[in-house]
């Protein structure tokens, strides 16, 4: 199973968010970027979409 590890991030839109990393695993490793839509952001919440797939991180 592949670890994802992240380097860096950019935001080439206020809407989108792109993570850059690392996939490493099985004895391979291999560069990638993840493609994510900003859907809502508060001060407490970051609501992002890939896909029909919904994420929300939350400050504890």
């Amino acid at each position: 199973m592949a670890t994802l590890k992240y380097k860096g991030w950019s935001q080439p839109a206020h809407d989108v968010l792109v993570l850059d990393g690392m996939s490493i695993g099985n004895g391979v490793s291999a560069p990638f970027s993840d493609t994510l839509r900003v859907v809502r952001q508060t001060t407490d919440s970051l609501q992002l979409r890939r896909g029909s797939m919904d994420i929300t991180y939350t400050r504890g």
